[in-house]
C-alpha cells in the first residue's frame, strides 16, 4: 500500500508539473498572440526576419546567426505622411534613418526593452539564458544554423520565487515558398484568355526549382493529382504527396523555406486600408453623353455604401476626382455646322479627370491662384489600354461616327488604327491646333502659352480659366487615350530641279524645282494594324531654300515652305483618290517597318489641284517621280549656270503626321491629301523644331540645269530620324529614355541634342548631293518593301521590331500595365509601370525637377515610373472578374458582375477569376453580393495564396517564386503573317510581352529563357539586394529605385539583381530592348503575387516547471498558426478608410482622396486586422 500511494503522489506531482508546464506555454503563446496583433496587426506594417541585417545594409551589422530567424515588425505611417507642403517621406532624398526609424519590435519572448532595439538581433544567444523552439525534430539533424532559441521569462509563484519559465517565437510564413497551391477548377470557357492569365497569373510556384524538391512531380494538368495538394494539411504531410516524392529529412531541412500555410491580406501597407480591384471599375460601361445639351454635367458617386455601387466607370469619385474635365467643346465645319452628326457624342466629351497620382513637387501657382503640382498618367489612359482586348473601335460599325467610313479590318487579330482622345487640343472657330505643338507650350497664342510648363503643372491652365474665354488650349493630362497608331521612323525629302525649253530655242526658259520622298512606317506592336492612309504635314520655313541666275538675273525662293505627303496601299497613280476611298487598308504585320515612295512615272504637278495631291505606295522609289513646282520665265541662257541655296534660320521646321480618312464624321466623302482643314483628319505624332538655325551648316552649290524630267538633279536631302541605338546620343539606351511613340516631340519635350531645337530622340539634317545614288534608303528584300530600324536604318537594321504590346485578353496584374503610354511626351520612358531606371534627365537623388534650359525656356522633368509604381502597387490590384458578354451597359453591368460572383462562390463551378490565386477569406460565411461587386469592398472577403513577402532572404523560396513559369509554353507571333503558335520551353521564359514577338533569344522582338542556374544565380544576388536595401516598406519600395545618390538611386533592387547575374539585358544604347531581359518583364509574369508584409505565422510557445532549486519538472511545447484575415478588430462593418470630405478637387496635389474612417471600430485604429488561430497542437520533444 505504501508503494502504490508513493507512485500515486508521484503520478500527482508529475501531472501537476505537467499541467503547470502546460499553463506557462498557453501563457507564452497567448503573450505571443498579443504582441502579434498589437504590431503587425494594422495595415501599415511591414515585417522581416532579423537575416535582413548585415553591414551592407541599412543597420551596418550583421544579425547574430543564432538569431536570424528572428521576426522583425516595421510601421511604414510615417515613410507615407506627408509634410506641410504636401509632399510624402517615400518621395524625398533617401534618408539611412528611415529603416531604424521605422523597426518597432522583435517578436520573441525575452526583454521587453530590448526587444524594441535592432541590436537585440545581432548579439550572441546565451544557451543557458535561452530554450530552443525549433531543432532538430524541426529542421533535422545537419540544419544547426537553422535551429532557433530564444531567451525565456521567468515565471515566479505568489511568493516572487521562480517556479517555471516561458518562451515565444513567431515564425514568417510570407518569406517562404507555398508549396500546396492546388491549380483547380479553371475557367475553360476562353481558353486563350486562360493561356495568357497563366503567364501572368500562375497559380504554383516552381516548387521543382528548390533544392530537394527536384522530384516533386507536380502536375498542373492532372486534376487528380491537384485534388491530392489540396488535402495537405500541414508542412509535415507534404511528405506523403505524389507516393512520398518528398523525403522527410528533405522537408525539415527546407522547414525556412517552404510552407502550406501563407496567404496575404489584400491591403495597402503604404496607405492603409484595403487594395482596391481595378478589373471592375475598367469592365464597368463608360457614360454616355447627354447629345441634347450643351453643357453635359453630371455628379460623381461620393458614396462608399456597397447598396450604393456605380455601375459605371465614369462616375467612380476616386479615378475621376480631379476637378478638371474634358473639352465639351463641339467643333465645326467651315461652312459653320457641328462635326458631329445628330447631336453625337464622343465617349470622352465632357467627361471629369481623374490622375493616377498627383505630385505637389513644384512651387509657384497656376493661373487660378492654386498651387502648382505635377499630374500623372489619368486613369482613362490605363482603363483604355486595359479595354483594347475587347476591340470595341473594331467592332463599331464603319457608319459610326468615330470610325469615319473606314472598312472592318481583315480578322480578329488585326486592329484598327485610332488616334489619341480627343483629338483637338484647341477650340476655335475653325482649325486645329495640334497636341505637338500646345503640349509644350510653345505655340498658340502668347496670352495662353506663357510658360510652356503650364501644361504639366496647372490641371486648371485648360478647363476653368480657358473654356471663360472662349478658348480650350490643351491638357496633355487629360487624353482619354492615346491611341493605337503607326511610328514614322524616316523621312526624307530629296529636292531636285530640271529645266524645260518650251519654244526649242536652246534655252531653258521653265525653271522646275521637285521634291521627292521616302518615307518608312513602323508598326511597333505584337499585332497586325491596318488604316486607310497616313500623311504628314511638314514646315520647311526654317530651310529658306532659293535660287539665282549667276551673275544678275532672276531670283526665285522655292516653293516647298508647307507639304503634305503621304501613303495608301494604292499602288496605281491615277487611281481615283478624289472620288473613291482607297479599295484596300495599309496592312502593317507586328512590327513590320515599311517604305513608300512618291513613285509616279512622272513628276506631278503639286499646285495644279488634286492632280498633284496623289499618295505615295509602297515601292522603291526610282527617282521618277515626285513633285514640281514650275517656275515660268525663269530663262536659264546656255552657258549659263543656276546658283543654288539653303539656309537654315530661326523660323520653324516640323513634320507633323495625321491619319487620312476618306470621310468626315458625318459620312461625307473627303480626299485627305486635298482637305483644307484638320478637324476629320486626326493627327497622331509629330516632330517640331521651332528654331532650325542649328540643323546644318549652309548649302551653296552652282549648278548646270538639266533639261527634261528624265535628267532632273538632285540637289540636296532634309533627312528627319528617329533615331536608332546607333544613333542615340550620349550612349544612352534608346529603350530606357525615350518612348518611340510618343506625340509630343519637341525640345521641350526630349531635351537638347546639341542641334539647337532638334529634339534629342530625333535627328533632323540636310546635305548637299549631286546623285539620287547618293541617297541611302534601307529597303529590304521581298515584296513588302520593308524598311529598317532598331540598331540602324540601312541594312544591318531589322525589319520587324516589335516594342509593344496590344493587350489581347483581359489585363490581371498591375505588371501588365508596363506596355499602357502614360504620356504623350518624349520625356517619358517606355514601360514605365514595373520599371526602376533613373531618368538621365534626372540627378540620382531626384525624381522631379525644373530647369531652365540654355535657350531660355523652362523644362519639367520627372520620373515618370517611380511615381505611377508608387500610386498603384500598393493601392491597387486585379480580381481578373471579366466580362465576357459584348453588349454591356449601365442597366446590366452590376447584374453580371453578381453573376459571375456567385459562380465564384460556387465550388462546383469553374473559377471565373482571372486571378486564380484569390480565395475567400473565410471571415464571413456568404459575403454579401453587393460587398463582391464593390472595386473597394470586395477585398474585404478575398485573400491571396501563397503572397510572397519581397523582404524574404531565402534564396530557394526566391527559386521557387522566380520558376513559377518554368516549363510555360510561350504564345509567338509570326512578324510576316501574325499567325499565333506556341513556343515549348524547358527553362523559365520571361517576356516583354504576354503575346511575344519573336523567338527565344531574337533582339528587338524575342524573348528570354531562364535556366536553373541562372535562376539559383538571380535568387542569389536578389537576396544580397534585398539585405542591401531592405526591409522594403511597400512592394512599390521594392519594384522603384531609392532617391538616393549612389548605386541605389541608378535602378531598383530586381534590375540590379538581374544586371549583378549578367543575364541579357541588353548593353549600352541597346540595354531594355525587346528581346533583352528587365525588371518589367519578371514584374508582369510574377508581380501579382508578391507583397511587402506577411499575414501567416507560425507561433511556437514553451512551458516548463521548475522545482525549488531550479530542475526541470515537467516541459511542454505547443504551435498554433496564426492567420490575419481583412476583418477589423471589434468589427462593426465599416471599411477603416473612408473618402476625404475636404479632398479639394481643384487642387488635389497635396492631398490624400481618402482618410481614416470616422466611423470604423476605435480598437481596429489600434490593432488593425483581426488575427485568428486557424490551428493549434501540442508538440512532442521529438517533434521540435
Amino acid at each position: 500500500m505504501l508503494s502504490l500511494s508513493t507512485v500515486e503522489l508521484r503520478s500527482s506531482t508529475a501531472a501537476k508539473a505537467q499541467e503547470e508546464a502546460r499553463a506557462n506555454a498557453r501563457v507564452a503563446l497567448m503573450m505571443a498572440i498579443g504582441e502579434l496583433q498589437k504590431y503587425a496587426g494594422p495595415d501599415q506594417r511591414v515585417t522581416a526576419e532579423a537575416d535582413i541585417l548585415s553591414s551592407a545594409g541599412f543597420y551596418k551589422n550583421n544579425r547574430s546567426e543564432g538569431r536570424k530567424h528572428y521576426l522583425g515588425i516595421y510601421s511604414t505611417e510615417e515613410w507615407h505622411e506627408r509634410d506641410s507642403n504636401g509632399l510624402r517621406k517615400a518621395w524625398k532624398t533617401y534618408d539611412e534613418t528611415r529603416n531604424r526609424d521605422a523597426f518597432m519590435r522583435w517578436l520573441v519572448s525575452g526583454d521587453s526593452e530590448d526587444r524594441n532595439s535592432l541590436g537585440f538581433a545581432t548579439e550572441t544567444v546565451a544557451e543557458d539564458q535561452s530554450i530552443e523552439l525549433v531543432g532538430s525534430g524541426t529542421v533535422g539533424e545537419n540544419s544547426a544554423s537553422d535551429r532557433i532559441r530564444v531567451p525565456y521569462d521567468a515565471v515566479t509563484d505568489a511568493q516572487g520565487k521562480v517556479s517555471g519559465r516561458m518562451a515565444w517565437w513567431v515564425g514568417d510564413q510570407g518569406v517562404k515558398a507555398r508549396l500546396d497551391l492546388a491549380d483547380l477548377r479553371r475557367d475553360t470557357s476562353q481558353k486563350e484568355w486562360t493561356n495568357r492569365r497563366e503567364r501572368v497569373n500562375p497559380v504554383q510556384m516552381g516548387m521543382a526549382s528548390v533544392e530537394g524538391f527536384e522530384n516533386i512531380g507536380i502536375d498542373p494538368e492532372n486534376e487528380e493529382q491537384q485534388e491530392e495538394l489540396q488535402r495537405i494539411l500541414s508542412y509535415s504531410q507534404s511528405g506523403f504527396f505524389n507516393g512520398g516524392a518528398l523525403a522527410l529529412d528533405t522537408l525539415k531541412e527546407r522547414y525556412h523555406d517552404v510552407t502550406t500555410l501563407s496567404r496575404g491580406v489584400l491591403a495597402d501597407v503604404a496607405l492603409g486600408g484595403l487594395k482596391r480591384d481595378l478589373s471592375l471599375p475598367f469592365e464597368l460601361p463608360n457614360l454616355t453623353a447627354d447629345s441634347g445639351s450643351s453643357d453635359w454635367i453630371y455628379n460623381l458617386n461620393g458614396s462608399d455604401v456597397p447598396q450604393e455601387r456605380e455601375s459605371g466607370f465614369a462616375k467612380i469619385q476616386e479615378f475621376n476626382n480631379s476637378g478638371d474635365q474634358r473639352s465639351q467643346w463641339v467643333s465645326q465645319e467651315y461652312d459653320g455646322t457641328e462635326r458631329w452628326p445628330n447631336g453625337f457624342r464622343p465617349d470622352w466629351w465632357g467627361k471629369k479627370v481623374g490622375y493616377v497620382y498627383s505630385y505637389p513637387g513644384n512651387s509657384g501657382s497656376d493661373v487660378q491662384g492654386n498651387k502648382q503640382y505635377l499630374r500623372g498618367a489619368n486613369w482613362d489612359m490605363l482603363r483604355n489600354h486595359y479595354r483594347m482586348y475587347k476591340r470595341e473601335y473594331e467592332q463599331l460599325g464603319s457608319s459610326d461616327p468615330t470610325r469615319q467610313g473606314v472598312r472592318n479590318p481583315s480578322d480578329d487579330r488585326t486592329w484598327l488604327v485610332r488616334s489619341y482622345d480627343p483629338p483637338s487640343p484647341h477650340t476655335g472657330s475653325k482649325g486645329q491646333t495640334p497636341l505637338t505643338l500646345t503640349a509644350v507650350g510653345e505655340f498658340g497664342p502668347g496670352a495662353a502659352n506663357a510658360s510652356p510648363s503650364k501644361s504639366l503643372l496647372d490641371p486648371y491652365y485648360t478647363y476653368g480659366f480657358a473654356a471663360s474665354r472662349g478658348i480650350r488650349h490643351w491638357n496633355d493630362r487629360e487624353v482619354s487615350s492615346l491611341g493605337l497608331v503607326p511610328i514614322m521612323t524616316r523621312l526624307t525629302l530629296v529636292i531636285g530641279t530640271y529645266g524645260e525649253d518650251t519654244d526649242d530655242n536652246g534655252d531653258i526658259d521653265r525653271m522646275q524645282f521637285t521634291v521627292d520622298a521616302v518615307g518608312t512606317l513602323w508598326n511597333p506592336y505584337n499585332v497586325p494594324i491596318e488604316v486607310e492612309s497616313v500623311f504628314s504635314d511638314i514646315k520647311l520655313e526654317g530651310l529658306a531654300m532659293n535660287a539665282k541666275l549667276e551673275g544678275e538675273g532672276w531670283e526665285i525662293d522655292l516653293p516647298f515652305n508647307s507639304l503634305r505627303l503621304g501613303v495608301t496601299e494604292e499602288k496605281d497613280p491615277n487611281y481615283p483618290f478624289a472620288s473613291s476611298p482607297p479599295s484596300q487598308l495599309i496592312r502593317l504585320e507586328p512590327g513590320e517597318l515599311r517604305t513608300y515612295s512618291l513613285n509616279y512615272p512622272e513628276p506631278k504637278d503639286y499646285f495644279a489641284g488634286s492632280g498633284g495631291k496623289v499618295p505615295g505606295s509602297f515601292v522603291n522609289n526610282n527617282w521618277t517621280g515626285g513633285l514640281f513646282g514650275r517656275y515660268s520665265r525663269r530663262t536659264v541662257p546656255a552657258g549659263k549656270q543656276v546658283e543654288f541655296e539653303c539656309t537654315p534660320n530661326t523660323n520653324t521646321v516640323w513634320l507633323q503626321n495625321y491619319i487620312g480618312y476618306f470621310h468626315t464624321a458625318k459620312g461625307q466623302f473627303m480626299n485627305p491629301f486635298m482637305r483644307g482643314d484638320f478637324h476629320d483628319l486626326p493627327q497622331f505624332s509629330g516632330m517640331v523644331v521651332k528654331d532650325a538655325s542649328s540643323i546644318g551648316t549652309p548649302i551653296k552649290k552652282k549648278i548646270t540645269v538639266p533639261e527634261g524630267a528624265d535628267k532632273k538633279m538632285a540637289l540636296m536631302t532634309i533627312d528627319f530620324k528617329l533615331r536608332s541605338s546607333g544613333e542615340t546620343l550620349s550612349g544612352n539606351s534608346i529603350a530606357r529614355e525615350f518612348d518611340p511613340r510618343a506625340i509630343v516631340n519637341h525640345v521641350k519635350a526630349a531635351g537638347q541634342s546639341g542641334k539647337g531645337d532638334v529634339p534629342a530622340n530625333w535627328d533632323v539634317s540636310i546635305e548637299s548631293i549631286s546623285d539620287y545614288d547618293q541617297v541611302q534608303i534601307g529597303i529590304g528584300s521581298g515584296g513588302r518593301n520593308n524598311g529598317f530600324w532598331g540598331p540602324s536604318h540601312e541594312g544591318d537594321g531589322e525589319t520587324h521590331v516589335i516594342y509593344y504590346e496590344i493587350p489581347d485578353a483581359p489585363i490581371a496584374s498591375i505588371g501588365g500595365l508596363q506596355h499602357a503610354q502614360t504620356s504623350p511626351a518624349a520625356w517619358d520612358q517606355p514601360y514605365a509601370i514595373g520599371g526602376s531606371s533613373a531618368p538621365q534627365k534626372l540627378n540620382r537623388n531626384q525624381i522631379f525637377r525644373t530647369q531652365t534650359e540654355s535657350a531660355g525656356f523652362e523644362n519639367v522633368y520627372y520620373d515618370d515610373a517611380y511615381l505611377l509604381n508608387s500610386a498603384l502597387w500598393d493601392r491597387y490590384y486585379f480580381t481578373g472578374l471579366t466580362f465576357s458578354d459584348t453588349n454591356v451597359d449601365e442597366s446590366n453591368a452590376l447584374p453580371l458582375a453578381e453573376e459571375i460572383m456567385a459562380e465564384f462562390l460556387d465550388p462546383q463551378k469553374e473559377n471565373p477569376l482571372g486571378n486564380r490565386r484569390l480565395s475567400l477569406s473565410g471571415g464571413q460565411s456568404s459575403p454579401p453580393i453587393e460587398e463582391l461587386t464593390h472595386y473597394r469592398w470586395i477585398a474585404r472577403h478575398l485573400m491571396l495564396d501563397g503572397a510572397f513577402n519581397v523582404n524574404s532572404t531565402r534564396v530557394e523560396a526566391w527559386k521557387a517564386w522566380l520558376s513559377s513559369l518554368k516549363g510555360a509554353d510561350v504564345d509567338r507571333v509570326n512578324p510576316v503573317n501574325g499567325r499565333l503558335t506556341k513556343d515549348s520551353n524547358s527553362n523559365t521564359p520571361f517576356s516583354r510581352s504576354v503575346v511575344a514577338g519573336g523567338k527565344e533569344g531574337e533582339d528587338w522582338r524575342g524573348y528570354n529563357t531562364l535556366s536553373d542556374s541562372q535562376i539559383q544565380k538571380l535568387a542569389e544576388n536578389i537576396v544580397e539586394e534585398v539585405k542591401k536595401r531592405g526591409p522594403f516598406l511597400s512592394v512599390a519600395d521594392f519594384v522603384n529605385r531609392r532617391i538616393s545618390s549612389d548605386e541605389t538611386g541608378k535602378e531598383g533592387a530586381l534590375q540590379a539583381a538581374l544586371r549583378a547575374s549578367s543575364l541579357n539585358l541588353g548593353s549600352g544604347v541597346e540595354e531594355g530592348i525587346p528581346g533583352t531581359i528587365r525588371q518589367g518583364d519578371v514584374l508582369a509574369g510574377l508581380g501579382a503575387s508578391i507583397a511587402a508584409r506577411s499575414d501567416t505565422f507560425i507561433v511556437r510557445a514553451y512551458g516548463d516547471s521548475l522545482t525549488a532549486t531550479g530542475e526541470v519538472r515537467a516541459r511542454a511545447w505547443c504551435e498554433a498558426v496564426l492567420q490575419r484575415i481583412p476583418t477589423p478588430v471589434d468589427d462593426n462593418g465599416k471599411l477603416l478608410d473612408m473618402p476625404n470630405p475636404e479632398f479639394p478637387g481643384n487642387n488635389p496635389g497635396g492631398t490624400d482622396a481618402y482618410v481614416e474612417n470616422a466611423e470604423a471600430p476605435l480598437a481596429a485604429k489600434d490593432f488593425g486586422r483581426q488575427f485568428r488561430v486557424i490551428s493549434f497542437r501540442w508538440l512532442a520533444k521529438d517533434e521540435v
